[in-house]
């Protein structure tokens, strides 16, 4: 055998061991993970035999916000020795340092040999995705030693399935508020035998189960209620969703929501032009905000630092929706701090006699304002006529208290607004928000701006309405392009258009674009982008022309604060100067094909003469 052969034998024989011993290498790391990853066991020094034999999750492809349940087994061999007292079942994020834990329960007493135990426990998730769990059992054995389990869960959170969405609006005690709930189907399949059931507390709603016999996929559906809250305050309304998958699996969804309810009745204070010693009127206004009269009206002003001349007021009604008010002459002794309180009693369609106080603290110490009840101003940005704007709506509370449900609708007959409410869930005394709404109106100019705000205070639904004149404003000087050092030269059936797109504004300008097209010019642009405020940018556009053409008509169009703005000029166009000659004309040959000649004929002699020599 030749040393090749022997030693290719060789390296064959090595390659071969080393296949061998990887193959068995990996063979091994495979049977050490799937240990790893079967049935938990207890890590315990007594080995009591103990095990998390199985994990469910129901539903098993929750949607965001689905109440989930993780049920979770732990069972003690008939083998094991001792019993096991479990303390703690609990559900956590798996890995990462945000170590977040879902759910938790103890002390569930002893489990025996060969017995088991089951625990659910409620989970939900706000956003979709894959959630990596891991469930863990602590415990202890009769005999001390300490019992560690987990167990892997995985958690598929899609936005698909059935979603649902109660909504509730504040409403008036005693009266009929209209309740929605929205069920939409986001999966791939029908579900069927919907049924829907909405209760709550200190509520009443007429017919509460509702029954659907289907629902496609990608249908919704509102269910509306007819409801009356008898409480005040914030009163929850919860609904449960009952439904059939497209595999027969029934499933339960629930919602709630917060109504905030009120007495439906406001009583408004207003103290005009106090001064010390001199008589200061009082203006108390009574709102009726219920759908039926009220009867029995007795208002009553006093306080603490003031003088109120017949302090007693009475009406016998007041109509749905109406409102009433009385004025009262009163007078601040000195500049001490003085509170004017009022109540007001009433009594319902019902017969419930019902009481409401309102309290405006006077300083006169401080030019005698009176607290003040929330505050509305309105400002607008300026931009270019055309240009969407924000119309920003400020409301300050100058109460001593938060308010809620804050509901701010804007609006104008002349301008022209995308959004026209907001809302914002409180506001706490003392401060203030600023609202946005994105509005544009045609011409700089004044237009008036109707703004209503309704808000809870005290368990009262109130409501202010101002009337402004806001300035609509524009820039002294925005973006706008002009072109300079415009050249047209037609070239045979060519034109090229050369020249300067400049902007001589103060505000940049954007999707700059210039275009050509006429009767015997062929339609083409060039697009320049954008150019900043005071800056310019120059281009070359090409195309072609059908015979000579005097002009061309020359289009510019570019956007500034969101608005297009075009405009066109004709430019004229120069014919190109005829190439000047290269000769004095004749019948000589052409230079630069002789040259190449030459030098191929050139290096064919070289190469020869290194061949032979």
């Amino acid at each position: 055998m030749s040393r090749w052969t022997a030693g290719a034998l060789q390296r064959g024989r090595s390659r071969i061991l080393l296949v061998a011993a990887f193959s068995l290498s990996v063979l091994l790391a495979a049977l050490a993970g799937s240990v790893a990853v079967g049935a938990a066991t207890a890590q315990s020094d007594g080995d009591p035999h103990v095990s998390i034999p199985n994990v469910t999750v129901t539903p098993e492809q929750p949607t965001p916000g689905q109440r989930t349940e993780i049920r979770t087994t732990v069972r003690v061999a008939e083998s094991s020795p001792d019993s096991v007292e479990v303390n703690d079942i609990y559900i956590r994020r798996a890995g990462g340092d945000d170590i977040r834990e879902y759910a938790r329960a103890e002390d569930f007493g002893t489990v025996t040999p060969g017995g088991s135990l089951t625990v659910p426990l409620s989970v939900s998730f706000s956003e979709p995705g894959v959630k990596d769990l891991r469930v863990y059992v602590r415990g202890e054995s009769d005999d001390g030693d300490r019992v560690r389990l987990q167990y892997p869960v995985t958690v598929s959170v899609s936005e698909g399935g059935l979603r649902m969405n109660v909504v509730g609006s504040g409403a008036t005690v005693g009266d009929e508020a209209p309740l929605a709930v929205n069920v939409s189907n986001g999966d791939r399949s029908e579900f069927r035998d919907l049924e829907l059931t909405v209760d709550g507390t200190a509520l009443e709603v007429d017919d509460p189960r509702r029954l659907d016999a289907t629902l496609a996929p990608g249908a919704d559906r509102t269910f509306t209620y007819a409801a009356t809250f008898t409480e005040v305050g914030d009163r929850t309304v919860d609904a449960t969703l009952r439904y059939t998958t497209s595999t027969g699996e029934t499933r339960t969804l629930r919602d709630s929501a917060t109504v905030d309810v009120g007495t439906g009745v406001g009583l408004d204070v207003a103290v005009r032009n106090a001064s010390v010693g001199g008589e200061t009127p009082v203006a108390v206004t009574v709102a009726n905000g219920r759908q039926a009269s009220l009867g029995d009206i007795e208002v009553v002003a006093n306080g603490s630092n003031v003088r109120v001349e017949s302090p007693r007021r009475f009406a016998a009604d007041l109509g749905a929706g109406a409102e009433r008010t009385f004025t009262y002459d009163t007078t601040f002794p000195d500049q001490a701090r003085s509170t004017v309180s009022l109540t007001l009693r009433y009594t319902t369609p019902g017969g419930e006699r019902r009481t409401v106080r309102e309290t405006t603290t006077v300083d006169l110490g401080r030019g005698g304002a009176p607290v003040e009840r929330p505050q509305v101003e309105v400002t607008v940005a300026d931009a270019v006529p055309g240009a969407t704007r924000p119309v920003n709506v400020t409301v300050a509370n100058g109460l001593e208290n938060e308010i809620r449900q804050v509901r701010v609708v804007a609006d104008s007959p002349e301008a022209e607004f995308e959004v026209t409410e907001r809302v914002r869930s409180t506001l706490e005394a003392g401060g203030s928000a600023t609202f946005s709404y994105p509005a544009s109106v045609a011409e700089r100019g004044s237009y008036p701006v109707n703004v209503t705000l309704v808000y809870t205070d005290d368990g009262i639904r109130r409501r202010i309405t101002r009337q402004f004149e806001a300035s609509f404003g524009a820039p002294a000087n925005p973006g706008e392009i002009t072109l300079t050092g415009v050249e047209a030269v037609e070239t045979g059936a060519g034109l090229e258009i050369s020249a300067t797109a400049s902007n001589v504004g103060s505000s940049d300008v954007e999707a700059v674009v210039v275009s050509v097209d006429g009767e015997q010019v062929t339609a083409a642009d060039y697009f320049v982008g954008g150019v900043d405020a005071s800056d310019f940018a120059s281009f070359t556009l090409s195309t072609a022309v059908d015979g000579n053409v005097s002009t061309a008509p020359v289009r510019v169009s570019y956007v500034v604060d969101g608005v297009e703005r075009s405009f066109t000029t004709d430019v004229p166009v120069q014919q190109a100067a005829p190439e000047p000659s290269r000769g004095g004309g004749g019948g000589g040959l052409p230079l630069v094909p002789i040259v190449v000649v030459l030098v191929v004929v050139g290096a064919a002699v070289a190469v020869y003469r290194w061949r032979r020599g």
